[in-house]
């Protein structure tokens, strides 16, 4: 990655939307169980404002935290298992990718 792309206060912010938005992606993969929470806090009757506010603030830094973790280590793996076993066509691709690259190999074993 070239220094401009990642230097910067206008890179920086797009960079904290782009995790926000991965951890805002992935707590909506686990939607029920947050859900779940919510109905606790309701049963409990935890209507104060402040409360709310408070929950909202302390979430975000935790959906920073959890977007950065998904993209950084979690999205390499699970883009790999969909190419590799995702479906018929992305198996013949993956395959593909391997024979390219060994055949690159030898050529350039053969050129040297």
């Amino acid at each position: 990655m070239k220094d401009t792309e990642y230097k910067g206060s206008r890179n920086l912010a797009i960079r904290v939307y782009f995790y926000i938005k991965s951890g805002l992606n992935m707590v909506n993969d686990f939607k029920y169980i947050f859900a779940g929470l919510f109905a606790v806090v309701i049963t409990y009757k935890m209507t104060n404002p402040l409360v709310l506010v408070a929950l909202f603030f302390v979430g975000l830094p935790i959906l920073f935290v959890m977007g950065y973790i998904n993209t950084h280590y979690i999205s390499r793996v699970v883009e790999w298992l969909t190419i590799k076993y995702g479906s018929h066509y992305g198996i013949k691709q993956y395959e593909l990718m391997e024979k390219q690259t060994k055949l690159l190999e030898k050529l350039l074993k053969k050129l040297k």
